[in-house]
């Protein structure tokens, strides 16, 4: 119960002006259905005259048209709720994933922060949208119930205790009903990942049908299965539970009709018979939108649990390190997460204007000092300095361009001014790209380029920003030999000409001589630090 109050003041919070629209259409709906409840009671028990019958028929018809009205008003309004909620959940999750340190968002991974944005967030938007036809249900069944409790006491009282009977096998089913729910929440993380796979490694499955078969029988369609099992047994809970319910309500229904015209008059047992069918109609309602509303508790509280670790992982904002001249590692050590591989110490510093090229093994932690160094990372012991001065890591974030091996291109060239605009433009044309790619305002007229082609474009991206530090990681690795050379013997000389700290990460021994300074590492340590050549 706890959790559905919680989810109400979520909704409430998240929807503050539509929602008190849709609760003043449940009073304005509630204090005319309790009018009618006491026009009934002064008119029960009266004899059958054409004109009372009339009268009460008008009655009815005024029921019902203040039912439908209401229905239809607050289904369109719930709606308009639903979109709230889900807007809201939506944009408080993506702003805490851009806040959000960038080993913390790595160790949730794609599939969860996927799942969270898609599947979740349209579960409590469900949710929220049907909140307030659910509150519309039980008010107007409550209210319609009490007509009949003042029409007929006895078949009253008998349905209410045996209503209370069946609502304690509901509750005992609506735990079963959590539990599946939350295993088949759990299991739509899976196949999200499953599916990320799919796409990933689209191409070798295509070369390789043997292993895209294996991969779809024995990973993508258990995971899918399990998951389409887990929302089955999720449902089945929820069949049973509307099914006692209809049964109950219909048997209790059809066995008073008999003694409610026998000990009432037909007037009286008439419209007692048409409070029970609505007082039906509308519980029924109730149920079906108490399993969407748990759905979507169960999808907020994992929202909101992963939410909760993403703010616990924000990163300390401070003054930004504009124009540092040198930056330094002392002591510092960085271990990922999981334990699999950690950094350090280091103690090593980097002056600008200079050219570093870092070798070393695939796995010895050259993209990880690169990332401890910009920020992305943070160091667990020791320090980062910059210009003798301790800087938190999203204080040195904006010293930085970079082109990662897991560089994302986008399609525009998002937060770019007019002049840095201008500046990709003219490396486009430097970078040999004018005949691939073209720069339409803030569009890219195309991103289907090769793997270099699109390497280019993404250095052009960096050099744009004109930032004091360029981290280039393998840059060269899917280059022509020209571009390659063209790299080393111009593009380097002219950025340290230009001021800027260049550090790449390299396989390309023939070009050591082209660098101020060369690194080893090894095991995640810096082997052999040189001394700026002369």
């Amino acid at each position: 119960m706890t959790d559905f109050f919680d989810f109400v003041r979520a909704v409430v919070r998240e929807a503050p002006l539509t929602l008190p629209i849709v609760a003043a259409l449940l009073v304005v709906g509630a204090v005319a259905q309790v009018t009618l409840i006491v026009l009934f009671a002064r008119h029960a028990g009266a004899p059958l005259e054409p004109s009372l019958l009339i009268e009460h028929v008008w009655l009815v018809a005024g029921l019902l048209i203040i039912a439908v009205t209401l229905t239809g008003l607050s289904t369109a309004l719930s709606i308009q709720v639903g979109r709230e909620v889900g807007t809201a959940a939506s944009l408080d999750l993506v702003d805490r994933i851009a806040g959000a340190r960038f080993d913390a968002v790595n160790a949730i991974g794609p599939a969860r922060l996927r799942t969270a944005l898609t599947v979740d967030v349209e579960a409590a938007a469900s949710a929220g949208g049907t909140l307030g036809l659910f509150w519309h249900a039980v008010v107007t069944a409550v209210l319609v119930f009490a007509v009949v409790l003042a029409l007929a006491p006895a078949v009253g009282s008998i349905m209410l205790i045996v209503l209370l009977a069946v609502s304690v096998a509901e509750r005992t089913m609506m735990v079963m009903a959590k539990d599946a729910i939350h295993e088949a929440l759990a299991a739509d993380d899976r196949v999200a990942d499953r599916i990320g796979a799919l796409h990933a490694a689209g191409a070798d499955f295509r070369l390789n049908r043997a292993r895209a078969a294996d991969y779809r029988n024995s990973a993508l369609r258990p995971a899918i299965l399990a998951a389409g099992r887990l929302r089955l047994i999720a449902g089945a809970v929820f069949i049973r539970r509307l099914v006692l319910f209809r049964v109950t309500f219909m048997v209790i229904g059809a066995a008073s009709q008999p003694f409610l015209f026998a000990t009432h008059d037909v007037v009286t047992a008439m419209f007692a018979s048409l409070g029970l069918i609505f007082c039906f109609v509308s519980l029924n309602y109730a149920i079906i939108a108490a399993d969407t509303i748990q759905f979507g508790i169960d999808a907020r509280l994992r929202i909101d649990a992963l939410s909760k670790i993403l703010g616990s992982q924000t990163q300390a904002d401070g003054a930004p390190a504009h124009n540092a001249k040198t930056l330094t590692f002392e002591e510092a050590r960085y271990a990922y997460p999981d334990g699999a591989f950690a950094i350090g110490p280091l103690n090593i510093g980097f002056d600008r204007p200079e050219t570093t090229v870092v070798f070393g093994n695939n796995g010895s932690g050259k993209t990880t000092m690169l990332r401890v160094l910009s920020g992305l990372l943070e160091a667990d012991a020791g320090r980062v300095m910059a210009d003798g001065r301790p800087r938190l890591a999203s204080e040195r974030q904006t010293l930085f361009a970079t082109v990662f091996s897991d560089y994302h291109l986008f399609h525009k060239t998002h937060g770019a001014t007019e002049g840095e605009r201008a500046a990709l433009t003219a490396w486009i044309e430097r970078l040999g790209l004018r005949q691939d790619v073209q720069l339409l305002g803030d569009t890219f007229s195309t991103r289907a380029l090769s793997s270099g082609q699109r390497k280019r474009l993404a250095l052009g991206v960096a050099l744009a920003e004109n930032r004091p530090i360029l981290l280039l990681d393998e840059w060269t690795a899917d280059q022509s030999p020209g571009f390659r050379r063209w790299f080393y013997e111009t593009l380097l000389p002219e950025l340290k000409a230009d001021g800027r700290l260049v550090i790449a990460v390299s396989h390309d021994d023939q070009y050591r001589a082209h660098a101020d300074r060369v690194i080893e590492m090894a095991g995640g340590i810096v082997k052999h630090p040189d001394e700026p050549l002369p």
